[in-house]
């Protein structure tokens, strides 16, 4: 750090509020501890604030009379590393927002007040999971890449548990990063029942006071220091880490949804390069993302086992009926199967019952205050699943005035109906309807160990609970994923259907009940050709400009009215650059009734940014002007 000689040292303090970084006067006495990353004490808003020095201002063109002085220096916190600092400045270029918001993601609240906890002696009944590692050869072990990241396609998830485990332990400072809580937890519990090493946890939930024992005891020194975290242990501070490991890379669980919302897995990236450690980014199915950057650019090194464990045998089944949510032979493999002790898991992707649509015109019941298509139940409601907002049905549309008003699109609820009526046996069904709080998605998932079929959503692919628990699963109408409007609708699929199959026994059998039989997704999927997949993705994304060949960023505002805003942007745009938009979205935050967004493409990172930044600073413009809300994704997911 360069320090200029004056008689009043010019400095830059960043405090973790919305803000960019304030100029300061450096009292005379404390230039030479006058640092980046020392933690300040600094007049703000009629308060004396902590903050952190930001940067030494050579530029200040002002008149230093006009600046207050820092109150002093604040001695009981470390200072942030030269390589944080650099990652906050990265994080607020990248994902257009102030450093201060970055950092206050860097650092917790309470890390910016006098408060000292005594460093508590930790549990000694910390869990210990009870799992058998896989073999991990030497070979596997040393494909880390000092020189750029690694994407390391695991055949499993217990191979990706049992590679942390060791290359962790092997590593002796490093971080790992896991898509929740949850796996987060077990992932310590397994880590430390194998090495007898207790993991440093990181994650949102964490106390005050939890958070500062975390940084002293990482700030503590000894022959380990392992912290096992959520998106936010991307940005732990307090260690040097020898190792970065990102499990499940592809996971959107990793995109954070408040402002900056940056990925964990690209910071995660970022830091290692800061540092100049390697990284290995880990996965069964990883992103499309990744895997150009290794297959196509070069810039990943892409890793795959020699071998791995037996996958269950997946099969395609046409399936268009109506009446037969599931064809006889799966049923009748389902009953077989619970005959047997064996249990069985139906995988749709839809809560509710089933949705209403008038056969003469096509309408569509939607929510009057988010709109979004209202969701039957058994219950004889409609209901939004975004707002809550309940109404009975209708008994002739309100279009056309026609009668034939028809239960199309199936839910859970339904599922669960045909298969009690088809086997004889009583599913326990898990989704959000069923599943509101963490005590009653517990005891959902007990009763779904001890029964025999299980129905679920999403919120039921666990591969923590239910790994290696199921004879038959069936995957019904998964086509579903190709009605968003995502172009990461096939990627997704594949990805949960994987999961999916972590999920069945050693000899299980997986079904996908389709009416798209044909769909390329489903061959590869069939043979489990996660390569030729990729490349039939990648094919068809470099057609249409979009990532990972373009860059993508997705610009939103929310505002109250009674039609769309008539949004007109002076954006610049030619062949590198182009936008979509802007256009209605239903996507509507609490508090606003309308919402419109646009897209920013572009060829490289570079220039959308700069695109980005453009088109932002214009709509800000028409924000101060009504109550609009603005948010900017960067990189979306």
């Amino acid at each position: 750090m360069v320090v200029i000689q004056s008689l009043m040292l010019i400095i830059d303090i960043l405090f973790p509020y919305n803000l960019r970084p304030l100029t300061y006067l450096c009292p005379v006495g404390l230039e030479d501890k006058a640092a980046a990353g020392t933690l300040v004490y600094a007049p703000l808003k009629g308060k004396t604030r902590m903050g952190i020095i930001y940067g030494i201002d050579s530029n200040f063109k002002g008149k230093p009379k006009t600046l207050k002085e820092i109150s002093g220096l604040c001695g009981h916190r470390p200072a942030l590393p030269k390589e944080m600092m650099s990652l906050i400045e990265w994080i607020s270029g990248h994902y257009l927002s102030e450093p201060g918001l970055a950092l206050s993601f860097v650092l917790p609240s309470v890390f910016f007040t006098d408060k000292t906890f005594r460093q508590r002696k930790r549990a000694a009944a910390m869990p210990k999971t009870p799992f058998k590692p896989l073999k991990i050869t030497k070979e596997d072990l040393n494909a880390t890449d000092a020189n750029k990241p690694v994407l390391f396609q695991s055949p499993s998830y217990d191979y990706q548990m049992s590679y942390i485990c060791k290359a962790a332990k092997a590593a002796k400072k490093a971080l790992v990063l896991c898509p929740t809580v949850e796996e987060a937890a077990n992932l310590g519990a397994v880590f430390f029942g194998i090495t007898g090493i207790r993991p440093i946890i990181i994650h949102g939930g964490l106390t005050a006071s939890q958070r500062l024992c975390a940084i002293e005891e990482a700030s503590g020194g000894g022959k380990y220091s392992i912290v096992i975290g959520t998106m936010s242990a991307a940005l732990f501070p307090f260690i040097k880490p020898s190792l970065i490991i990102v499990s499940d890379e592809h996971s959107p669980y990793y995109k954070h949804e408040r402002t900056p919302r940056y990925n964990a897995r690209d910071v995660a990236v970022m830091r290692a390069s800061l540092e100049n450690i390697p990284v290995v980014l880990m996965s069964a199915c990883p992103s499309s993302d990744s895997y150009f950057k290794a297959a196509t650019s070069g810039r990943y090194t892409y890793y795959k086992p020699a071998a791995g464990p037996k996958r269950p045998q997946v099969s395609v089944v046409a399936s268009r009926s109506f009446k037969k949510l599931i064809p006889d032979r799966v049923t009748a493999g389902i009953a077989a199967a619970a005959e047997k002790g064996g249990k069985s898991f139906v995988y749709i992707n839809k809560k509710g019952y089933a949705a209403i649509i008038c056969k003469d015109c096509g309408h569509v019941e939607k929510c009057p205050v988010c709109k979004t298509m209202l969701t039957f139940y058994d219950d004889m409601t409609m209901r939004c699943r975004r707002c809550g907002y309940s109404a009975k049905p209708h008994d002739f549309c309100p279009v056309c005035s026609g009668l034939d008003m028809r239960k199309v699109s199936p839910g859970a609820q339904q599922m669960e109906e045909f298969i009690r009526e088809k086997t004889g046996r009583q599913p326990v069904r898990i989704d959000s309807d069923t599943a509101k709080t963490p005590a009653m998605f517990k005891r959902a998932a007990s009763n779904a160990l001890k029964g025999d079929v299980l129905v679920g959503t999403k919120l039921a692919l666990n591969k923590i609970l239910f790994s290696k628990r199921f004879k038959l699963l069936a995957a019904v109408n998964p086509d579903v994923y190709f009605s968003f409007p995502d172009y990461l609708s096939a990627e997704r699929l594949y990805q949960d259907v994987l999961t999916i199959a972590e999920m069945a026994e050693k000899d299980g059998r997986l079904y996908l009940l389709t009416a798209l039989k044909d769909e390329p997704t489903y061959k590869f999927l069939e043979h489990y050709d996660y390569e030729g997949f990729m490349a039939n993705e990648l094919n068809k994304r470099s057609e249409l400009n979009y990532p990972p060949f373009w860059k993508m960023a997705v610009i939103t505002l929310h505002y109250n009215g009674d039609r769309p805003l008539d949004i007109k942007l002076q954006l610049k745009t030619d062949t590198d650059v182009q936008l979509l938009g802007p256009a209605a979205s239903e996507d509507t935050l609490k508090g606003f009734n309308q919402s419109s967004h646009l897209i920013i493409k572009a060829k490289d990172s570079a220039l959308l940014i700069a695109a980005a930044r453009q088109a932002a600073d214009e709509l800000r413009k028409l924000c101060t002007k009504n109550k609009i809300r603005l948010i900017i994704d960067i990189d979306p997911v």
